[in-house]
């Protein structure tokens, strides 16, 4: 929007001065109208998203079952969340982002595919599970490289009861890991643990 007006050569300085101000509060006056603004702001809490410590990485092997770090084909860990949520009468859709890195092991094997299986749990606040889906993500290991990553970008709605803040659930990322794998992390992040 472009206003032109013009301070005649026969005006007094307060003429001039009035007319400034004039327009320069008529300008303000119409930028502020022609903002929109929401009806009602909505300061309700969005879940917490966090990767399951558990879950969190893994050493995939080229033998199964193998303990031998010469058949380790990659190292992969899950990391840097970030992301917010949008509310709805009946529902909050929580959109994140999640970092899948890859340092290939000694056993890597240079252009070929890989892919790492990861899940997405959403836990009510009393703890129960609403629902787990799986995906898969590429490991975009490029010629000569031996690190990979690989961000995949999520949308997640949940169901809710009008004006009920979402605060309470959690989702929950992680890599889906075998039994055997699972026992070695949380030995790992708990070496006391029987």
């Amino acid at each position: 929007m472009f206003i032109l007006f013009v301070v005649r050569p026969n005006m007094t300085k307060t003429q001039a001065k009035f007319l400034t101000r004039t327009v320069f509060s008529a300008i303000g006056i119409l930028m502020i109208q022609g903002c929109s603004t929401p009806d009602k702001l909505d300061f309700r809490t969005c879940p917490q998203v966090v990767i399951l410590g558990d879950a969190a990485k893994v050493n995939r092997m080229s033998r199964s079952g193998s303990k031998d770090i010469a058949d380790t084909l990659y190292q992969a860990r899950l990391g840097n969340i970030r992301g917010g949520c949008k509310y709805f009468d009946e529902s909050v859709d929580v959109e994140f982002s999640v970092d899948l890195l890859a340092q290939a092991g000694a056993a890597f094997t240079p252009n070929r595919p890989y892919q790492e299986e990861y899940f997405i749990a959403i836990l009510d606040p009393a703890g129960n599970r609403l629902s787990k889906k799986n995906f898969v993500a590429e490991l975009p290991f490029k010629d000569g490289e031996t690190n990979a990553i690989s961000t995949e970008t999520l949308t997640q709605s949940i169901p809710l009861t009008p004006n009920t803040d979402a605060a309470g659930y959690m989702i929950y990322v992680g890599l889906q890991l075998t039994q055997d794998e699972l026992a070695i992390n949380r030995a790992q992040n708990n070496p006391n643990r029987y």
